[in-house]
């Protein structure tokens, strides 16, 4: 089952933001690799403003998206088409720092957003 694991440094900002959005960006992933919406699932892991202060190289928030048992032919293309389609169509997310994994069986892509 394809899934996603949404990082994030735990501020109202960002929690409400995937509150408020979870639903969309699963469907984003859905349609981008393929899958109907129901067939992903996404686990929120929260990191404590405490522990991000100690981390190194990590974003306030990061979708680690694995594709299934699907492999993928243009990871890096996807990826971001993801990333926008997530910066167009979930409100926020423009705002907030946000980088994006897309893992398949053969390869793997990585794509960030910063705010302006």
């Amino acid at each position: 089952m394809p899934h996603i694991r949404a990082l994030f440094v735990d501020t109202p900002e960002v929690r409400g933001f995937l509150k408020a959005q979870k639903t969309e960006i699963r469907k984003i992933v859905a349609d981008t690799i393929g899958y109907p919406p129901d067939e992903v699932a996404i686990f929120p892991e929260s990191i404590s403003v405490g522990d991000f202060e100690l981390a190194d190289n990590l974003l306030p928030l990061e979708f680690v998206i694995n594709s299934g048992t699907r492999s993928l032919d243009k990871e890096d293309e996807l990826a971001e088409q993801m990333k926008m389609a997530i910066l167009a169509q979930c409100s926020g997310a423009a705002n907030i720092n946000f980088g994006l994994w897309l893992i398949s069986h053969e390869k793997n892509a990585f794509v960030e957003s910063k705010p302006s």
